[in-house]
């Protein structure tokens, strides 16, 4: 008969339901914990050492594996919703300074951008302040979730750390995203210069077919060589395909440039300031709260504008100049302004947007942190 084996009252002590489930309290709640506030903290991976104490510690479950698609979800889902409460404060405002930004090509003329709001609601109304808005409603929502998604996958495959990278890898990634998103607001931000300073009776769509009689039918839509390493980089960060597409199709070489050239430091000045400003509030393993969120958001959005603001008034002109005017570069356009009008006109519409910028990217941020703790499951 086979002896049994004695058990010893410190290894019974070890083996108590107390114990273990006292043991693996801190392996359960370290995993799965998300700070959602943006795109910017993914979920936590685990070092080596808490794999070494892991191993050797009693096992009782399995640790739960990140879903990289269901986070790519949130971060899309999010930032569309984002983007849409973001446009809908900020248009108004938006509506001014493209008129100040556009005085040269469409003849008018303003005192300031109280004049301009007069003249606007005195001609259109309040409806005037809010022409044209569909189009860049829509092209804001993909703006954002090309934004915070592009963000999310940079940042997964680049930073040491995702969940606390470095001032340095946010802005770098901020920069990276700012790149995907230009190829998508080109197009939509060439309609909705139009729409702002220009009648269409038609709206949107009559503004596409006059431009595209005016100016040829690839003045939306020119398949640029940037627009084959989009789909390659889109595919490595994994997002999905309908980007991708949307990307690839969007290019427009009508203030391409001067798109790109705002969004790639407007976006890592964005989310850098966001993230500066949010660490500085709220400790860094505190739950922000919706205050901070706020205010940081508003921060970034300063941030936004203050990086390259001449970059945005030389696209709108080379956007509004339409097909009687002289097509130039960007560069020429640039020097034309400066030389015309000097630092005064490069920096057109400035005050609005800098006022439009707070509430409206506070209101990003917020709508983007309440639907992602939503999706996530987080109060």
């Amino acid at each position: 008969m086979a002896s049994t084996a004695q058990t010893s009252p410190s290894a019974l002590s070890a083996a108590h339901p107390a114990n273990i489930s006292s043991n693996n309290k801190k392996r359960l709640s370290k995993p799965i914990q998300r700070r959602t506030t943006t795109s910017l903290r993914p979920p936590r991976r685990t070092t080596s050492a808490e794999h070494q104490s892991s191993t050797t510690a009693p096992t009782t479950t399995t640790t739960p594996t990140t879903d990289t698609s269901y986070s790519v979800l949130v971060d899309t889902v999010a930032g569309i919703c984002g983007g849409m409460a973001g446009k809908a404060v900020e248009y108004p405002a938006d509506t001014i300074k493209v008129k100040l930004q556009a005085q040269a090509t469409t003849g008018t003329s303003f005192t300031g951008p109280l004049d301009c709001f007069k003249q606007t609601l005195k001609q259109g109304g309040v409806r005037g302040l809010y022409a044209g808005l569909p189009v860049p409603l829509l092209g804001s929502m993909a703006e954002m979730g090309v934004l915070f998604t592009a963000m999310g996958r940079i940042k997964h495959l680049t930073a040491q750390d995702p969940e606390h990278p470095t001032l340095t890898e946010t802005c770098l990634a901020g920069g990276g995203a700012g790149i995907f998103a230009s190829f998508v607001l080109t197009p939509v931000e060439l309609i909705k210069c139009r729409l702002q300073t220009r009648t269409y009776s038609g709206g949107a769509m009559e503004c596409v077919r006059t431009s595209m009689k005016e100016e040829g039918s690839l003045v939306f839509c020119k398949f640029w060589w940037c627009g084959g390493v989009v789909v390659v980089w889109l595919s490595l960060l994994s997002v999905n395909l309908t980007f991708c597409i949307v990307c690839c199709c969007s290019v427009s070489d009508k203030g391409f440039v001067g798109t790109l050239l705002r969004e790639v430091p407007g976006t890592a000045a964005w989310f850098g300031m966001y993230e500066l400003s949010l660490s500085t509030l709220c400790k860094k393993e505190e739950e922000p709260k919706a205050w901070h969120v706020i205010l940081a958001g508003g921060t970034g959005g300063m941030g936004y504008w203050g990086a390259f603001y001449p970059a945005d008034t030389v696209k709108t002109e080379m956007q509004t100049i339409g097909n009687g005017g002289v097509k130039s570069s960007f560069m020429e356009t640039f020097r034309s302004i400066y030389r015309t009008r000097g630092l005064k006109g490069l920096y057109a519409g400035l005050g609005p947007t800098l006022c439009r910028a707070i509430p409206a990217n506070a209101a990003v941020f917020y709508v983007y942190d309440v639907v992602s703790r939503q999706m996530l499951g987080k109060q």
